[in-house]
């Protein structure tokens, strides 16, 4: 149970770091199906998708504040950014869905949300809401694969003497 609870925590930790640190050279999506491969695979997607989704918020915030000074505003005041931002503002939830639901960069939705002033919860619930399928999608295939991902763990922690 005490190992479960730390492997829950590693995926939300490793979701929230991501979003933050877009250079990170790990996925989630490597991560859900290693751990959800050794326990309750719902709990693993709830932590993946909760930690994932409050990542987002301080690139949001960052930008937020940003999009305030004048060099931004007046980049942003172009004719073609004020149309895509508004076409964008106008489905900004359907946005934030695909690009949840796809293995895209979180980071420009969340760049975009900070620019457009679109509220922190709503940008949170439709990344966590479309995370949920691609998520439940991995850890289906960590439990399917279990045999073969503890294959390859074995081997690799063989191989290295852990």
């Amino acid at each position: 149970m005490h190992s479960a609870v730390i492997e829950l925590g590693l995926v939300m930790l490793v979701g929230f770091i991501l979003p933050i640190v877009p250079i990170f050279p790990l996925r989630l999506a490597f991560l859900i199906p290693v751990v959800a491969a050794s326990i309750n695979p719902l709990l693993v997607v709830l932590a993946a998708s909760v930690g994932s989704s409050l990542g987002t918020l301080p690139l949001y915030a960052v930008t937020r504040e940003v999009s305030d000074l004048s060099t931004v505003k007046r980049w942003l005041s172009h004719g073609w950014m004020q149309k895509l931002l508004a076409a964008l503002n106008r489905k900004m939830f359907v946005c934030v869905l695909i690009f949840a639901l796809l293995p895209l960069p979180d980071q420009l939705m969340s760049i975009v949300s900070g620019f457009e002033d679109y509220p922190a919860w709503k940008l949170s619930l439709g990344f966590f809401i479309g995370r949920l399928p691609y998520y439940l999608l991995l850890a289906f295939l960590g439990v399917h694969f279990s045999g073969v991902i503890h294959g390859v763990a074995h081997t690799l922690f063989a191989a290295f003497g852990m």
